[in-house]
Parts: C-alpha cells; structure tokens; sequence
C-alpha cells in the first residue's frame, strides 16, 4: 500500500501505460481520477477500474482541463499527485510533416502536462505538496527517423520537467520524467499512426536495443509508481529512461 490515502489524477488512463498505472496504483491504495478523451477508453476504466472517478477531458484545450481537474478534486476531496500520460504519436519524415502535425503532437503531448499540472496546482499546494511525473518518450533523448512533430513534443516536455521540478521545489512538489521505449501498446500497434511494423522493420528497432524485445505497459507503470512514491523523495528533476537500453544516453 505505498500509495495509501493519495488522490492521483492520471492521464490517458483508459488504455496502455495509463490503464496499467492507474490499475497499479489502484492496487497500492491510491483514489485515483482518470482524465481521458476517447469514448471507447472511458468505457474501459469505468468497467475496469470500480471506484475509480472517470472524466472525459482533451488534454489539449486548456477550458477541458480546468472543468476535469476541478470535478477530479471534488470528487476525490483534493489532488497530490499527477500522471500526464496522455499522448499521441505521429509518424511523418520532417519533410512530411505539416504544421498541423506539429502542432497536434506539441498540443497534446507538450500543452497537455502543462495545462493538468497548471490546473491541479492549488491543489498540490494544498495537499502540502505533491508529485508529478510526465511521460516523454525515448525518442526524445534518441530521435529516429520519421519522428519530428512527436520527437520535439516529448524533448520539450523533458526540458519542461526539469524548469516545473525547479519552480516548484518551495511548494514541496517533486517533478520527474519518465522516458518510455518500444512499449507493446495500441499506440504502437495503432496503425492510424502510421504502417505496422514489418518483420524488418522490428529487427532493426532490436538492433538499437540492449534488451531486445518490447516493452510492457506494466514495466513503464512501475516506474511511474517508483517517482510518485516515498521510495523516491529525494529525486526530483530526474529523466528516467525504460526503454531496454535502446536510447543509452
């Protein structure tokens, strides 16, 4: 029960990484409020996570995040702590990529830990302090091609981190970044996000890897669980790659 009593807002908790957090988190004693756009994803938490408070939210329209985090705080009697797991992921060669490409990856996985973690601060202030952990990705410290919009999304949201866990240290407010690698996700195996992986295609991405294989969702949730726990009270402004080695940074 490491997370006995704290009420934890979670991101793009219906699928993936953020399903499997707030499952863990559940399982450690947390209260948690899921913030979530997709129909489909609601439906998920609410049957799968009983108790749970569920809020349909678009992380990218700062008006959405402001009505959610408010009915998460009144409906968990406060917030101390903040999973920004929501993201997208578009796969585009820099000359392919569109303004609008770029501004939808950095509006969703930039602007969004920034409008939830801007939202919930006077209730982290408070709570007497609190936790937030962002989700980047490998491909922020070790681009690939194709990447450009999502790349400079989750770079930004490193750099992001580190400022937050700095201005907010007088608040008692820890902030850290964790930076996933392959994760066998929807996200990954979406293909609205681009072409399946062909067996070629996953033999290179191995090549760049110690550990070869991809990731799963409950690997990236006990990091996240890690950085939002006491276990981690004297780490704050840390980027924590989970990634198989494959950015070795």
């Amino acid at each position: 029960m490491r997370l006995a009593k704290r009420r934890i807002v979670i991101t793009g908790g219906g699928s993936g990484i953020g399903l499997e957090t707030a499952r863990l988190f559940q399982s450690e004693g947390a209260n948690v409020a899921i913030l979530d756009r997709s129909p489909k994803s609601l439906d998920t938490a609410r049957a799968q996570l009983p108790g749970a408070a569920v809020i349909e939210c678009d992380v990218s329209i700062e008006a959405s995040v402001q009505r959610a985090v408010a009915a998460a705080a009144e409906q968990m009697g406060g917030v101390d702590g903040i999973c920004n797991i929501a993201g997208i992921g578009t796969r585009r060669s820099f000359d392919e990529t569109t303004t609008e490409a770029m501004m939808t990856d950095i509006g969703v996985n930039l602007m969004g830990p920034f409008h939830v973690s801007k939202a919930a601060l006077p209730q982290l202030r408070a709570a007497g302090g609190g936790t937030i952990v962002n989700v980047a990705s490998g491909l922020a410290l070790r681009p690939t091609e194709g990447r450009t919009a999502y790349g400079a999304s989750k770079g930004g949201l490193i750099t992001m981190t580190k400022a937050m866990a700095i201005d907010l240290a007088k608040d008692r407010v820890r902030v850290n970044v964790v930076c996933p690698g392959l994760i066998d996700t929807p996200l990954v195996k979406d293909t609205s996000h681009g072409a399946a992986f062909t067996p070629e295609q996953y033999e290179k991405l191995m090549d760049r890897r110690i550990i070869r294989r991809m990731g799963q969702a409950r690997e990236i949730a006990d990091a996240i669980l890690f950085l939002t726990s006491r276990e981690s009270s004297f780490i704050s402004a840390t980027v924590l790659a989970v990634d198989g080695g494959g950015s070795m940074h």
